[in-house]
């Protein structure tokens, strides 16, 4: 079964091409064309560390991940920002990765996710999730579409 879903653009009220669109909700996962991520933005709906230890946002949009044009990367990390690079030519990978580095309130779960997003080494889609999995065995980073 397939669902209508937009995705926000990052720098546009437009919404991504319906292909695309297609490409995302379809059921069951599966690869997914790198390029297509320009323009898009995800919120961090879930969070699986190394010991399989499961931690969930208590508010998605304080961790966003923002595709940008020339391979740029950006987002918050509930009270910090970060920014880096994005490449796909063996594989996904960051790179120039840095955050800021105020210290966030109480069960915020800003250092996992500075920690693992800088390893991310392969992007899928789950039903209507971007999932991320890293160099660390069992850690993985799923995201949700952002309102926009």
């Amino acid at each position: 079964m397939i669902r209508k879903t937009f995705l926000y653009r990052a720098k546009s009220s437009r919404y991504l091409a319906p292909s695309l669109v297609l490409l995302l909700t379809a059921c069951g996962g599966g690869e997914l064309d790198y390029a297509e991520l320009e323009g898009t933005v995800w919120e961090l709906t879930e969070l699986t560390v190394m010991g399989g230890y499961d931690f969930s946002p208590d508010v998605p949009g304080d961790y966003t991940l923002r595709f940008e044009s020339e391979n740029r990367l950006r987002g918050n990390s509930d009270c910090n920002t970060f920014t880096g690079q994005w490449s796909a030519e063996q594989g996904f990978a960051v790179t120039e990765f840095d955050h800021t580095r105020t210290m966030c309130l109480s069960g915020s779960i800003h250092n996992f996710y500075v920690l693992y997003l800088p390893d991310v080494v392969n992007l899928t889609m789950e039903d209507e999730l971007l999932v991320a999995s890293t160099t660390t065995e069992g850690v993985r980073l799923a995201f949700q579409p952002a309102p926009q």
